[in-house]
């Protein structure tokens, strides 16, 4: 029964999961683009993998720039939040340029029609197979009529040539068939490192694919003597020749080896793996070393133009951005309304200092210029304006109301004790006490 119940309650639970895990999820390239300030003003989102790297999801952009690869933004999977780590998007930014550049390579081979993916013909090698098998009956047919020592010596070599062959080819289509599944699924689910992987498996399927064809290339050199002393045979007739002219013929089928191999060195193909790979090494590098730059960018900028903390409470919401507080105060229609001048010209002078240090993309600089800029702005706005005459004339006016309503209050409470009779009064000669009831 527990167990029941343990597996109703995981049924239930994975698609909650699920859910929670989709509403996590956001548009890395949006985000980049329209939240942030690391990009600049020249640059946009090119491709967006996602790439694993110790268990953990992460999506790498690319950032182009005139058509150009510049650099890469690695982010977290479900957070939005810039990796920082310099070896950690160092490797994300290794496999998401190699990918890159493999893609590219992929589309050019595909779109000439010359060039022969040679790694996926594994479908093809049983065939070639069979026709060597076919080659070395036909061999040792040649042998048994020719009725030689030199000829059964050429073709006993040629056999153990073609069994090399046949080793070979059946090898060949081993690692074929593994390295074409593993580049699906790095295609599909890119791991972190996996592009080394991928490299050299595919590499090891032309250094066989190499081998073969000089198995080949030692195999028609020599059944060239062979057919040759077929030739020169003073003891076959003219018809006994041709037939085993005929039967000592390349087989149809090891053309397609020559086909392949030219095609993957006219690609250059193992060079081009190997340019891709350590390409995606050294730009890696300098792809993240980049990223610091990139963070402070976006630290200039939000400070600038972003929702202040500093400003807003400082201002009771008055002004929530730097740029608004300055555009604000600077107003014409009130620049010299204000009473502390010296900040005001302080603030205009770290704000254009601000913004020639991120056009200069100093953005150290530009940062603190705008630090500074925000004091200023602060205690501008926290001095107040000028005190006009017209203000002192208001304030006097103000006393003087205030002293004549003092008087007037003092008159009336006089004549109402008066009134009352609450005080003594006196003749000339002595005191009279009046009645106070």
């Amino acid at each position: 029964m527990a167990c029941k119940a343990m597996a109703t309650w995981v049924i239930l639970i994975l698609p909650l999961l699920s859910i929670l895990a989709f509403s996590l999820e956001y548009e890395p390239s949006q985000y980049v683009a329209k939240q942030t300030y690391l990009l600049r003003e020249n640059e946009s989102i090119g491709n967006v993998y996602e790439i694993l790297l110790e268990n953990k999801e992460y999506y790498v952009l690319q950032i182009i720039s005139n058509k150009q690869i510049v650099g890469y933004i690695a982010l977290e999977r479900y957070e939005k939040k810039v990796v920082t780590d310099t070896i950690k998007a160092k490797n994300l930014m290794q496999t998401a340029h190699f990918l890159s550049q493999y893609s590219d390579f992929r589309k050019k081979v595909s779109d000439n029609p010359s060039y022969i993916w040679f790694v996926a013909q594994s479908a093809q090698i049983p065939q070639i197979v069979q026709s060597i098998e076919t080659e070395k009956y036909e061999l040792q047919t040649v042998a048994e009529v020719m009725n030689t020592s030199s000829a059964t010596e050429k073709t006993s070599a040629l056999s153990r040539i073609l069994d090399e062959m046949i080793s070979e080819l059946n090898e060949l289509r081993v690692s074929e068939l593994d390295a074409v599944s593993f580049e699906s699924d790095f295609l599909s689910n890119p791991v972190a490192g996996n592009e080394r992987k991928l490299k050299e498996k595919m590499i090891s399927c032309f250094d066989r694919l190499e081998l073969i064809q000089n198995l080949r290339k030692e195999y028609a050199s020599l059944l060239t003597l062979l057919r040759l002393e077929i030739a020169n045979a003073q003891n076959l007739n003219v018809d006994e020749k041709k037939s085993l002219q005929k039967a000592s013929e390349m087989p149809e089928e090891f053309s397609k080896i020559e086909q392949w191999y030219l095609s993957a060195t006219s690609m250059h193909f193992s060079e081009n793996l190997d340019n891709m790979f350590g390409s995606a090494i050294q730009n890696s590098l300098t792809f993240a070393d980049g990223i610091s730059v990139r963070i402070k960018r976006d630290n200039a900028y939000r400070i600038m133009f972003e929702e202040n903390e500093t400003v807003r409470n400082a201002t009771k919401n008055e002004f929530l951005t730097l740029k608004q507080a300055y555009d604000t105060i600077i107003k014409e229609e009130y620049y010299d309304k204000w009473a502390n001048q010296e900040e005001l010209i302080m603030l205009k002078a770290n704000w254009n200092r601000a913004n020639s240090a991120l056009s200069k993309e100093d953005y150290d600089s530009a940062t603190a210029y705008a630090k500074k800029a925000i004091e200023n702005a602060i205690k501008v706005y926290n001095d107040g304006w000028v005190r006009t005459s017209s203000d002192g004339g208001k304030e006097i006016a103000q006393k003087a109301i205030i002293g004549l309503i003092i008087i007037l209050v003092a008159i009336i409470f006089f004549r109402y004790i008066k009134k009352k009779g609450l005080f003594y009064s006196r003749d000339e000669n002595d005191y009279e006490e009046v009645n106070l009831k």
